[in-house]
């Protein structure tokens, strides 16, 4: 393990010191806002700060596909706008969700909310 010494005007903004005793820190990460992007054609979420996807397919159905499986990763897709088609939720090389290949989001304001357990998606 390696060690990290910061002066207080180091500490970046988005970290909270609790307390200062002697030369440790006890800091306190503040959890990060969500980073969303709404899509409107298939799109597939490689990018590990994107934890929400809200899908238009007004132009036609989409597809959305989910990254790696990895262990306690939450992602939120929501479907926005009020046509018949589809978006479609695929796993990456195969993997599922809830041991399907795919799921369908048809209906407007419909979300799916998945966490990944390493070797697949669990709708929750």
């Amino acid at each position: 393990m390696g060690w990290l010494r910061l002066t207080k005007s180091e500490v970046p903004s988005s970290v909270q010191i609790n307390r200062i005793e002697q030369d440790e820190l006890d800091l306190a990460i503040a959890e990060a806002d969500p980073e969303l992007v709404i899509i409107t054609s298939s799109f597939n979420i490689r990018d590990t700060v994107i934890d929400v996807v809200l899908a238009d397919a007004t132009a036609g159905g989409l597809q959305v596909g989910l990254p790696y499986a990895s262990s306690e990763r939450k992602l939120y897709i929501k479907k926005i706008d009020s046509t018949i088609n589809p978006v479609t939720i695929v796993g990456r090389d195969g993997q599922t969700i809830d041991d399907s290949t795919s799921w369908e989001i048809t209906l407007q304001y419909n979300a799916m909310e998945v966490v990944g357990a390493g070797t697949g998606w669990f709708i929750l």
